[in-house]
């Protein structure tokens, strides 16, 4: 409903809306409290100045629902009403299902490059298996050798130790970031359940909401 006309006001138009502004103020608020669905009931402000006699102001159009036009108008029509209720179910649709689609996009998003890491992971720590089994099967052939007496050399054989500890040392640096990756993974998808939870909350509240609101239009309709 629009405010009555208040002592010492007069009107201030836009188009087909009217606000009365207190004469007597240099910057006034006016308050849309008008009938329409609790989507843009927030208490909107809208601030303006007054210039002339022949004041104009420009307000957002969907805090109004349809123009008006006087001040002294009780209601809306129910067909703009409807209508209003009928885009306000659908963008509320679409907004639920760009935000679901949006959720299932950043999971896959963040499974592929945690896949794509654990892949990585994953050959370098064969690539290190690999080198160790390899080292280990020289190292073994070497031993050999000395004990049959055909190598004599312990500087090589030295070297190929310290090549393995050193291999080995970086094959545990690998496991120990794999194991770290696979922590992380599992509080990632702990938090995105969290936020699916959540979200699904809201989804559900804003469907209480516009039934809420459809019941209210039905009242109203009836009267």
């Amino acid at each position: 409903m629009l405010e009555r006309r208040v002592r010492g006001s007069r009107e201030a138009t836009y188009g087909k809306h009217v606000f009365l502004v207190p004469c007597s103020s240099e910057r006034v608020f006016a308050r849309a409290s008008l009938a329409i669905p609790e989507f843009y009931k927030y208490g909107f402000l809208l601030d303006f100045r007054i210039t002339s006699s022949d004041l104009r102001i420009t307000s957002p159009d969907f805090l109004l629902g349809k123009s008006c036009s006087s001040v002294d108008s009780e209601e809306f029509e129910p067909e703009a009403l409807v209508d209003s209720e009928v885009v306000h179910r659908q963008g509320n649709s679409e907004v639920k299902t760009g935000m679901e689609k949006s959720l299932e996009n950043d999971r896959l998003r963040n499974e592929l490059k945690v896949a794509d890491e654990q892949c990585k992971k994953s050959v370098e720590l064969l690539k290190a298996k690999s080198e160790v089994e390899e080292l280990t099967g020289r190292l073994s052939r070497l031993e050999a050798k000395m004990q049959s007496g055909e190598v004599s050399n312990c500087m090589e054989k030295a070297k190929f130790r310290m090549r393995l500890r050193g291999t080995q040392a970086k094959s545990n640096a690998f496991r120990i970031r794999y194991e770290e990756v696979v922590k992380e993974l599992d509080v990632m998808n702990r938090k995105f359940e969290e936020a699916s939870t959540k979200l699904k909350a809201q989804l559900a509240s804003y469907a209480l909401e516009v039934l809420n609101l459809k019941k209210q239009l039905a009242a109203v309709r009836s009267q």
